[in-house]
C-alpha cells in the first residue's frame, strides 16, 4: 500500500458539507452567504466579467459592504480580461482588488510557457472564516441559471476547521506566497474527514498525485467528471489498469455540441480508443456543457474542486480541491453522478474504432499541439 500524500494541510473532521448541482440553488445559497457576511469576504476566482452574474455578485457584496465586511478579491489577468473598467471601478468602491499576473507584451518575449500560462484558476469562497466554498463555478454568463447555455456544474460548501485553511490558502497567494509541503501532516484519513488540497503552479503536483493515488487504490469504483480531459501517461495507465482489474471505470465528459474549446476536445479523443479497449466507459453529456470536476472512489472516497484533467490544471496553474473521504458526501456525489450518466450519450468502443479518417487525421494534428492545452 502507497504512502499517504503529504500536503500542506491535515485531515480535519467533515463539518458542514454539502454539495451543488444545480446553479438556482447554488446562486440563492451563496448569495445569502455573502450577503450575511459581516466581517470579512475573501474571493479568488478565474473568471469575472460584465454579466448578469456579476452583478448578482455586486448586490450581494454591498450588503456585505454595508454590513461592515471587509472585502478582498483576486482575480486573474487571463480569465478575466474582458471585465470592465466601469465593472473593476464599481468593485473598487467596495472591495480591495488584485488582479494576478497582469498580461503585458514582455510575457511574450521573456519566456511565454513560463510566465504568460502561469494563471491562477482557483474559486475560493470564505465568509467571516465560518463558511467556505469550491468548485468551477465562476461570474460569467454561462454560469446563470436562466442562461439555456448554462454550464452543468459542481460546488461545494464547507464548514469547520477546513474554512480556516482555506482562509489561509486565500491569503497565501493574495500576499504573493507559496506553501511547502509540510511533512507532518502525512497522516491517512479516517472517516468523515477531509482536507484542502492545493496545488502551486511551482511546487509539487498535489493534485495530480492524490488524482493518480486515488485511482490505484480505488477498490471498486472510479468515476470521474471533467470539463477538459487531455490524461498524462501515468494517469491514463491508471485508468485502464483499474478497468482491467474490474473496477466501474467511468468518465463524464462534454459533448461536441457544448463545449468552449473545441480543439481541447478533439486532443483528448486520441486516448479514448485506448481507454475503451482496457474497459473504460467514456459518457458525453448532451444537454449543456459539463464543466464540473469531481470525482467518487468507491462509495465514499470523494475530489473536488477547481482542477481539470490537462495540462494546464497539472502544470501551469495554482488550483484548489478538497480530499473527503465520507458516505454522505460519497453518496450525494453517487446520485448526482447516476442522474448524468443518464442524460449522457455512451461512447460505444465498435463504432468509435469506425469513425471517419478524416476525424482520425483532425485529432492526430489538433494533438500535436496538447502540450498547450
Amino acid at each position: 500500500m502507497s504512502r499517504p500524500l503529504r500536503a500542506p494541510y491535515p485531515f480535519v473532521p467533515v463539518q458542514g458539507a454539502q454539495l451543488f448541482l444545480k446553479l438556482e440553488e447554488t446562486w440563492e445559497q451563496l448569495l445569502r452567504d455573502l450577503e450575511q457576511a459581516q466581517e470579512e469576504v475573501l474571493i479568488e476566482n478565474y473568471i469575472l466579467i460584465d454579466s448578469e452574474s456579476t452583478d448578482a455578485l455586486m448586490g450581494a457584496l454591498r450588503q456585505a459592504h454595508a454590513n461592515g465586511a471587509k472585502i478582498r478579491i483576486q482575480i486573474d489577468a487571463a480569465g478575466s480580461y474582458l471585465l470592465s473598467r466601469k465593472q473593476q471601478a464599481a468593485i473598487e468602491e467596495i472591495a480591495e482588488l488584485k488582479v494576478y499576473h497582469p498580461l503585458s507584451w514582455a510575457m511574450v518575449f521573456g519566456g511565454l510557457r513560463n510566465r504568460m500560462m502561469r494563471r491562477t484558476h482557483r474559486r475560493i469562497f470564505v465568509m467571516d472564516r465560518k463558511l467556505a466554498w469550491t468548485g468551477g463555478m465562476a461570474f460569467a454568463d454561462q454560469w446563470w441559471p436562466t442562461n439555456p447555455e448554462a454550464c452543468r456544474e459542481i460546488m461545494m460548501r464547507m464548514e469547520g476547521e477546513i474554512v480556516e485553511h482555506c482562509h489561509d490558502a486565500f491569503m497565501a497567494l493574495w500576499q504573493g506566497e507559496v506553501r511547502r509541503v509540510d511533512l507532518r501532516s502525512a497522516v491517512p484519513s479516517k472517516p468523515e474527514q477531509w482536507r484542502l488540497l492545493p496545488q502551486y503552479a511551482s511546487g509539487r503536483r498535489l493534485f495530480r498525485l492524490g488524482l493518480r493515488r486515488a485511482v490505484g487504490q480505488a477498490k471498486n469504483r472510479v468515476w470521474l467528471r471533467t470539463a477538459y480531459f487531455i490524461p498524462p501517461r501515468r494517469l491514463r495507465r491508471a485508468l485502464c489498469m483499474a478497468a482491467e482489474r474490474g473496477l466501474d471505470v467511468r468518465l463524464l465528459l462534454p459533448s461536441g455540441m457544448h463545449h468552449d474549446h473545441p480543439a481541447v476536445r478533439l486532443a483528448g479523443h486520441r486516448y479514448y480508443g485506448q481507454l475503451l479497449r482496457s474497459g473504460v466507459r467514456i459518457f458525453e453529456f448532451q444537454p449543456r456543457f459539463q464543466h464540473g470536476k469531481a470525482a467518487l472512489f468507491d462509495k465514499d472516497r470523494v475530489l473536488i474542486g477547481t482542477p481539470n484533467i490537462d495540462r494546464w490544471s497539472f502544470v501551469f496553474n495554482h488550483e484548489i480541491a478538497v480530499q473527503a473521504r465520507s458516505e454522505n458526501l460519497g453518496a450525494g456525489m453517487r446520485v448526482q453522478f447516476e442522474a448524468d450518466f443518464e442524460e449522457s450519450l455512451e461512447i460505444d468502443f465498435l463504432r468509435w474504432r469506425k469513425r471517419p479518417l478524416w476525424r482520425r487525421i483532425r485529432e492526430s494534428f489538433v494533438g500535436l499541439f496538447d502540450r498547450w492545452f
